[in-house]
């Protein structure tokens, strides 16, 4: 299929991607052109994240929760805003957070989920390539950003700095922003990330504590 979606005919192009300038002889790219290069974008950061195996199959209704705080952080992220999950290891945080991914994605939201370090690692090959990928730019742009175990590990000064641009735009752009962490945010600024960063998401998310036993140490 072209890169020309059907309802781009109904635009001032009529699908031909170009448009007339207004008292000359010559034509320019329909804005529909953007929103399509867009698009692609933001189906390629999707491509690079982490979204894919178990993770597609989690939903709130396949998270069962064993704690009164467990459950209010299930209920309010059922409600599509930005969310800051802190909790030790194995109390479901994972869970909801690609739960939030997947319903957002049934919605037709462009949404991407990544562990941090991955993202990080990402960001990183990114800087050092001659030909750029735009995770970036494309983190700074895409409707939702799940990013998972913020502070699993303790980037570098460059590294830190695209993190806070990331974070910053989204911001300034009121774009949803949700992050986990087994840091709670006093440590997370101290010895993990620069203030700065953690500052620009207590800005936009809603924090939210879970609490309960290691599920994972139950199994078997």
């Amino acid at each position: 299929m072209s890169a020309i979606s059907a309802n781009t005919k109904k635009c001032e192009c009529d699908g031909s991607g170009w448009v007339s300038v207004p008292g000359t002889n010559m034509v320019k790219q329909c804005a529909c052109q953007n929103e399509a290069a867009l698009k692609r974008r933001m189906e390629r950061l999707v491509e690079q994240s982490g979204l894919m195996g178990s993770l597609r199959e989690k939903t709130f209704d396949n998270y069962h929760p064993k704690t009164p705080k467990q459950k209010r952080a299930r209920d309010e992220m059922t409600r599509d805003g930005s969310f800051f999950l802190i909790g030790l290891p194995g109390r479901g945080k994972t869970h909801l957070l690609a739960a939030s991914v997947n319903a957002a994605m049934g919605q037709g939201v462009s949404a991407a989920f990544f562990s941090a370090p991955w993202l990080l690692q990402k960001i990183r090959e990114d800087i050092m390539a001659s030909e750029k990928l735009q995770i970036l730019e494309n983190c700074c742009e895409i409707e939702y950003l799940a990013i998972d175990d913020l502070g699993k590990e303790k980037p570098s000064d460059t590294v830190q700095e695209k993190l806070f641009m990331i974070f910053d735009r989204r911001e300034i752009l009121g774009l949803r922003t949700s992050v986990t962490s087994n840091y709670d945010p006093e440590t997370l600024s101290r010895e993990r990330l620069d203030g700065a960063i953690v500052s620009r998401l207590l800005g936009m998310c809603q924090v939210l504590f879970l609490d309960g036993d290691d599920y994972r140490g139950k199994r078997g």
